[in-house]
């Protein structure tokens, strides 16, 4: 059975960017504003209440869709069964 491990806030300021991201171990469920992000090799622009879901081992990355405006976001790390713990810090 997959498990929540983690639930957190996060704000990333107008013009800023997230580094690409990939974690082995978890999938990832986050709730977006308008912004734009990347999943693998697909870009898009999300919209206030989009869930986006991350596969596991996945690449990712997200940034504001205007250079104006910061955005705010929640995240949910999911756990795979056996996978071990996750270092967050």
């Amino acid at each position: 059975m997959d498990s929540l491990e983690l639930v957190s806030e996060w704000e990333i300021a107008g013009g800023g960017a997230s580094m690409p991201t990939r974690i082995r171990r978890t999938s990832s469920i986050t709730h977006l504003r308008s912004r734009i992000m990347k999943i693998a090799d697909e870009e898009r622009e999300v919209h206030a209440g989009d869930l986006v879901y991350t596969p596991p081992d996945t690449p990712h990355s997200i940034w504001p869709a205007s250079v104006h405006a910061p955005i705010r976001g929640l995240a949910f790390a999911i756990g795979t069964p056996g996978s071990g713990k996750v270092d967050y810090s």
